[in-house]
């Protein structure tokens, strides 16, 4: 899915880099590091593993040890987890995150959760994910309708 990224500007940032997730509200809810493996001026793509389990939906498992190649933009309003089982293993899910878009700054990537999130299967089976939380941020009209129409995006790309 990342291909046309894998070992692209490299020279646009340091190998290593912080993801930092904020709230709505400001506060960090998580931060952990990856490595850089592509690169332009408004996407970065690194590889992460993870080190938590914790169950998303039905058998849709992020487990430790998973491998995750994590898509960010400072233009589009998500970022997409591609999750494997392991490192080089078979795509499990992809994981799209709504949020607002993110910012590059030195060796870290900042974004800002929006609390919705889309589930993909390799199957092309779609599960829209924690429509309650984001309805309790009370976003301004024309916030609701840019995520929705990152959502129909999202879904556009994966129909394919």
């Amino acid at each position: 899915m990342f291909a046309r990224l894998i070992g692209k500007g490299l020279d646009l940032a340091p190998t290593q880099i912080e993801v930092q997730k904020f709230l709505l509200d400001g506060s960090l809810k998580m931060h952990y590091w990856g490595e850089l493996i592509g690169a332009k001026n408004d996407e970065r793509l690194i590889r992460a593993v993870g080190n938590f389990d914790q169950r998303i939906i039905g058998d849709y498992w992020l487990r430790s040890g998973d491998e995750y190649l994590e898509w960010y933009s400072s233009v589009k309003g998500y970022n997409i987890l591609e999750i494997h089982t392991q490192t080089g293993g078979p795509v499990k899910f992809w994981y799209c995150n709504l949020c607002c878009p993110a910012r590059f700054v030195g060796q870290s990537i900042l974004w800002t959760d929006l609390a919705l999130d889309l589930l993909v299967t390799p199957q092309k089976q779609f599960f829209l994910l924690d429509q309650d939380e984001f309805a309790l941020l009370h976003l301004d009209w024309q916030s609701y309708k840019l995520v929705w129409r990152n959502v129909a995006e999202l879904l556009a790309y994966f129909r394919v």
